[in-house]
């Protein structure tokens, strides 16, 4: 989950592609759910579609925390 939020927090706070932690961690889907569950449920991140991709929307004021 730390992970995520270090990674994310130089990428664009409006889309950010699951596909990128896909690559990143070498994992798949299915197992980026727990830790996106997580960052839901705190408000910090928001699970969102752009051109039928999916991806993340962090919570600006935890981008500028995390950078």
């Amino acid at each position: 989950m730390a992970d995520i939020l270090q990674y994310s927090a130089d990428l664009d706070p409006d889309f950010i592609s699951i596909e990128i932690f896909k690559e990143l961690f070498l994992i798949d889907e299915e197992k980026l759910q727990e830790p996106i569950k997580r960052l839901k449920a705190l408000s910090i991140m928001n699970l969102t579609y752009q051109n039928r991709q999916a991806g993340l929307q962090l919570h600006r004021l935890m981008q500028f925390i995390t950078k």
